[in-house]
């Protein structure tokens, strides 16, 4: 290739050293590598594209180009059906070719398979679980234990603090783990140290942990409940010491690293960074019945809901959590559930439920 001018295309390549020996001596060559890592070794003016998910509209397109007879189908259809791919190339074009080899399939037909087994439709021999597998068959045991408990996480992005308490690690080994997958492309970063997973790698994933131990999978969950439950707890009581009187309310197992949370500006800024994931703990607790985690993580999280609402939001949780303080008999539960359930209703102007909320807490205080 010396004193040639080419554009030399190296596609999927594994790494930079399988790179380095076919790149050219001469600077007349534009080369163009494709691969699923992060290929940091590279010499020379290395020029990285990171290539996102397509656009709703771009990949309408490419299904309607890959199956023209899709042009018949009304545009909705089809854009349900890419959003269920998360946009995601690979899978989009899987679903094309299974759409063109069964025409006696309507595309409700194809988006409701694509619903139940998305990662196990296969072509041939191609699936997009098949595609997931490479990357994952890269990984050692450690690095893989470690993505299949991130498939567990409620929410949808993770900070090391909490996939160490999620896999049971060190902070400094729970870096390590997220810093690597990123660098296989089986995580995003999505800001400074938050990293986040596509839709379809998180459920192949939770489908890789679904095959081993149940009580594994529950040890983890139970771990990273209680890290957000003390962590919630911190931020609550640094909250309330400008809003309220009531503390938050801690596990009673420790996790072994969590964030120093300084003062009421720090710990307002990690509560609204981490509130989907707070809500979706939440939300899980309640599916499970969990009722003990209901109380105390809708009470860990009132000083944000009363700052940043919704409060009818706020104040169907709180009716969640009273039932669930009522169904475990707990009192002073109800109580600190009845006391911030008054306060929002204070806030909307609905003053005479507030008053006889207000006072149903005290009653159970003081009896």
């Amino acid at each position: 290739m010396a004193r040639q001018r080419a554009l030399l295309v190296l596609d999927n390549a594994a790494g930079s050293a399988q790179v380095i020996p076919l790149l050219p001596g001469s600077d007349s060559c534009l080369v163009l590598v494709t691969s699923r890592r992060h290929l940091g070794d590279l010499p020379g003016a290395v020029v990285p594209v990171l290539l996102e998910v397509l656009a709703p509209a771009e990949a309408r397109e490419l299904f309607v180009r890959l199956a023209p007879r899709a042009t018949a189908d009304p545009a909705e259809a089809v854009t349900e059906l890419v959003q269920l791919t998360g946009c995601l190339p690979l899978a989009i074009s899987l679903l094309a070719r299974v759409y063109a080899r069964q025409p006696s399939w309507s595309l409700a037909d194809l988006t409701a398979e694509t619903r139940t087994s998305l990662l196990t439709v296969v072509v041939e021999k191609d699936s997009v679980a098949a595609a997931f597998d490479v990357s994952y068959r890269q990984l050692n045991r450690r690095q893989q234990r470690f993505f299949r408990l991130l498939g567990l996480h409620p929410g949808v992005t993770i900070d090391p603090y909490a996939a160490a308490a999620l896999a049971g690690v060190s902070l400094r080994e729970a870096s390590r783990h997220l810093d690597e997958l990123q660098g296989e492309s089986l995580l995003i970063q999505v800001g400074y140290l938050r990293y986040g997973m596509h839709d379809l790698i998180r459920r192949y994933a939770r489908d890789r942990a679904a095959a081993g131990p149940a009580v594994g999978r529950n040890q983890a969950l139970e771990r990273l409940l209680d890290y957000y439950q003390y962590a919630s707890a911190l931020a609550e009581d640094l909250l309330t010491r400008h809003t309220h009187a009531t503390a938050g309310t801690m596990p009673a197992s420790v996790p072994a690293a969590v964030p120093s949370l300084t003062g009421h500006d720090h710990a307002t800024g990690w509560a609204r960074t981490e509130r989907t994931n707070l809500l979706a703990c939440l939300d899980h607790a309640t599916r499970t019945g969990r009722h003990d985690r209901v109380i105390a993580l809708t009470a860990n999280v009132a000083a944000l809901l009363r700052l940043d609402g919704p409060w009818a939001d706020a104040l169907a949780r709180y009716a969640t959590a009273l039932r669930a303080a009522q169904h475990l008999g707990d009192r002073p539960g109800q109580a600190r559930i009845l006391s911030e359930l008054g306060t929002v209703q204070r806030f909307t102007g609905d003053y005479r439920d507030a008053v006889e909320n207000l006072n149903e807490a005290l009653h159970h205080l003081v009896t």
